[in-house]
């Protein structure tokens, strides 16, 4: 079961500010529910996306994925799980669904600051 739908990879490594990989993760609702309801948590979407077990979950079944396909320092170390849906029509993906990566940069600075800490 693949719980990620969309995922922002920010490398701070780019701009020589950390040492580390981290992303903003969009949750597919019902791989997510899923998992809740394996882990017997039940709360409500928001309430779920930043239950710190379902993210340490989410996050341990990345880096199993990621494994042998990307390079560790490719790979998230932390991750934030983004109860936003992310559509056109917010200003964060184009109409084709790609990522415009500086308002995301803009949207979620304050959360990728938070997971460097």
């Amino acid at each position: 079961m693949v719980v990620v739908d969309i995922l922002c990879a920010v490398v701070a490594t780019v701009c020589y500010r950390e040492m580390y990989t981290v992303a903003v993760v969009v949750p597919n609702p019902k791989n997510l529910q899923e998992l809740a309801d394996s882990l017997k948590i039940s709360c409500d979407w928001s309430d779920l996306c930043s239950n710190p077990e379902i993210t340490e979950h989410v996050l341990k079944q990345m880096k199993s994925l990621a494994q042998g396909t990307l390079q560790k320092f490719e790979t998230p170390q932390k991750i934030s799980l983004t109860d936003e849906v992310w559509t056109p029509d917010s200003g964060l993906v184009t109409d084709s669904l790609k990522l415009k990566r500086k308002p995301l940069s803009e949207h979620y600075a304050s959360v990728v600051s938070q997971m460097y800490r």
